[in-house]
């Protein structure tokens, strides 16, 4: 029985004759991937799963191009689909999408600022090349874009190539080895490269040694020469990336490890702390070598600190400076200023929808003293800022001060923050009047530091899951917020093993499963995390961003290449949100499991608004319990406005877990 299709059969064929005209060369290929990207995934795999029912040589090299730009995510469905013509005598194994022979490549000199740019040129038929564009980030993006010209004369190539002076010409290992090491960074972080993985794949499984000291010359080859304090400055810049292939680059190996600098650094490199400031203070010339004093401001949870650093440095048999020696001298408590205070509002914040990214783009080219500060991982992190105009590299980490103002593109949404409310409302105006219907203001906020920080970090989707208070009952445990991530899937068996295997406790149901990590204190479980499957997308949820790291850290090690990170959000429903009617009816005891893990998680975690202490320590001391009854005020008062939701952790609930863990409280 023929299979019924969802799609009209006239729509169709139209999608067959469209791609019947780009399928023919890589760069018609490219553009066929770039409006299939727009297509949900479940919806593209319905669409794959319907073009499978016509018969026609293109479509088998369509199925050949999903098969190796996508690998196992639409794996089942193409396999399916190419067999169909392997039966009918068709060679599928004859389709190939690499052309040419090896000819050239370069590559910028930029590794000093954490990323590349890379060009490699293929010779076809002597008399031409295509030309394959890579830009290349070793912080946080890895292959972040690839682009594609066909048929460029090869003798205008060459000729343009010798006029280039910033560029380093480099051997096929060398362009293989730069590649396969910005896609350790995709997998690390679970952000899906470019499109175009059908072409440049050759690079990712080409066998090549990548003995650490030849990645480490070749660094090297492709970083400008450094002053001292230009090369600490450097340094502290590849630390907030935890660019370590840069950082054991600088290194004098024979007499400084990276494990030594890992480990000195420990501070800066933990969950949780925040880089504010780092940069090379002042420079001392020696006879043999030079003697760099630098600093940097860490918001660790007790406050703002500084540490002071002593850097030695001197110069190898090919005259580059080497770090062989670093000394931790002194650390202070910073007064507060700058609103480095975590919970002092003053950064001023306007978001806006992003509607004509070009038109954007096209307004920040037009600004003066505009530079990088950094990636994130679905954008770009800006500033403007009368101080200097070099990347933020050349300068060491500076965070957003007086006079300068910050622009995140981050997916679809800019964000302008700058410390002054009537500038930044002049600055609204500006935009207004510039970028017209490109962008589309959606709201005006007042926020602290860490709200702004982890914004600009790029984990959150939207600004506004930031901005919003961080005590809303309906989303805390005591003011620690309920957090998910959410991830696209690439390989639903295997996640379902993992979390299958992994999981303490899971309820299956028609569209999808929910799975829950436990965590034990004596005979007691306590909530550890959610997790929400379906064939599509994968939830994450915990409580406090420390927890849902841990689970993400897992995730990135265990199923790097069976997921892709979309971003995190905050789950104002909160830990409750799960139980609808069909789960209620499938389980209707989930809802008293979640009340009491979620009570014994409340009483063992450390609060914010407690100063740190467990509810139980709280209670064990005077200045705890004025917290614990401050505490329990706001949980009623924030209760008798909940009402019409129907909270389900009611203000007694809370006393009562108290009471039956310790006493009574009088």
């Amino acid at each position: 029985m023929r299979r019924k299709t969802y799609l009209p059969k006239q729509i169709l064929r139209g999608i067959v004759e469209d791609i019947k005209k780009f399928i023919d060369d890589n760069e018609g290929r490219l553009i066929i991937l770039e409006v299939a990207k727009e297509i949900p995934p479940d919806l593209k795999k319905q669409l794959l799963e319907e073009l499978a029912l016509f018969y026609d040589e293109d479509l088998a090299v369509f199925f050949r191009l999903f098969l190796e730009e996508y690998e196992e995510e639409f794996k089942p469905v193409c396999m399916r689909a190419l067999n169909k013509y392997r039966m009918a005598g068709y060679d599928i194994d004859a389709i190939s999408f690499q052309e040419g022979v090896f000819h050239k490549a370069y590559a910028s000199l930029s590794r000093e600022s954490g990323s590349v740019s890379l060009e490699v040129a293929w010779k076809k038929g002597g008399r031409y090349v295509d030309i394959e564009y890579f830009y290349l980030s070793y912080g946080l993006e890895g292959i972040h874009s690839f682009a594609l010209v066909s048929d460029m004369p090869i003798r205008r190539y060459d000729a343009d190539r010798r006029q280039v002076s910033d560029m380093v010409k480099l051997d096929w290992e060398e362009v293989c080895l730069l590649i396969q090491k910005a896609y350790e960074v995709n997998r690390k972080n679970m952000i899906s490269p470019p499109t175009g993985r059908f072409i440049y794949k050759k690079y990712l499984e080409a066998e090549v040694k990548a003995e650490e000291e030849k990645i480490y010359d070749l660094t090297l080859k492709l970083c400008s020469d450094l002053l001292p304090g230009q090369l600490i400055n450097s340094f502290f810049y590849a630390l907030k990336q935890k660019d370590y292939i840069y950082i054991a680059s600088l290194l004098d190996r024979s007499r400084l490890a990276l494990t030594d600098i890992k480990d000195l650094f420990a501070g800066v490199l933990k969950p949780g702390h925040l880089l504010l400031e780092a940069k090379a203070d002042t420079v001392s010339r020696k006879e043999d070598g030079a003697l760099v004093n630098g600093h940097l401001c860490l918001l660790e949870r007790e406050g703002v600190y500084k540490y002071n650093y002593v850097f030695r440095i001197n110069q190898s048999e090919d005259l580059r400076w080497k770090l062989f020696d670093v000394k931790l001298v002194a650390k202070s408590s910073m007064p507060a200023y700058h609103n480095w205070e975590p919970d002092k509002k003053g950064f001023f914040c306007s978001v806006y929808d992003i509607a004509d990214i070009d038109g954007l783009f096209v307004w920040l080219e037009e600004i003066r003293l505009l530079k990088v500060v950094g990636e994130i991982p679905r954008g770009i992190h800006l500033r403007i800022s009368p101080l200097y105009d070099q990347d933020e590299w050349y300068n060491g980490v500076s965070f957003l001060g007086p006079g300068e103002v910050d622009l995140v593109i981050n997916g679809d949404e800019l964000v302008v923050v700058c410390l002054d409310a009537d500038f930044l409302a002049d600055l609204d105006e500006e935009i207004a009047n510039e970028l017209g219907e490109a962008v589309e203001l959606k709201g005006r906020y007042e926020v602290d530091l860490l709200a702004v920080y982890s914004y600009i970090e790029g984990q959150y989707t939207f600004f506004e899951d930031v901005a919003r208070s961080k005590d809303e009952e309906e989303t805390s445990l005591g003011g620690v917020r309920f957090l998910s991530a959410r991830y696209l899937v690439k390989n639903y068996a295997r996640v379902y093993d993992f979390l299958a295997l992994t999981g303490d406790c899971f309820y299956p149901l028609p569209d999808y499963t929910i799975f829950y990590r436990l965590e034990k204190d004596g005979e007691e479980d306590l909530f550890g995390a959610e997790y929400i499957l379906d064939k599509e997308y994968l939830t994450v949820s915990a409580f406090g961003e420390d927890d849902l790291r841990c689970r993400r850290d897992e995730l990135s090690i265990k199923l790097c290449d069976d997921l892709e990170f979309m971003g995190m959000e905050i789950r104002r429903e909160g830990i409750f949100a799960v139980l609808t009617s069909e789960v209620r009816r499938f389980y209707p005891g989930l809802e008293a499991v979640l009340k009491e893990l979620y009570l014994n998680k409340w009483l063992k975690s450390r609060l914010p608004v407690l100063k740190g202490m467990t509810p139980g320590e709280a209670f064990q001391s005077r200045e705890g319990q004025i917290l614990l009854w401050d505490m329990f005020k706001q949980m009623k008062r924030s209760e008798n406005s909940l009402q019409k939701k129907a909270c389900k952790v009611k203000f007694k609930d809370y006393i009562n877990k108290l009471e039956n863990r310790y006493q009574k409280i009088k």
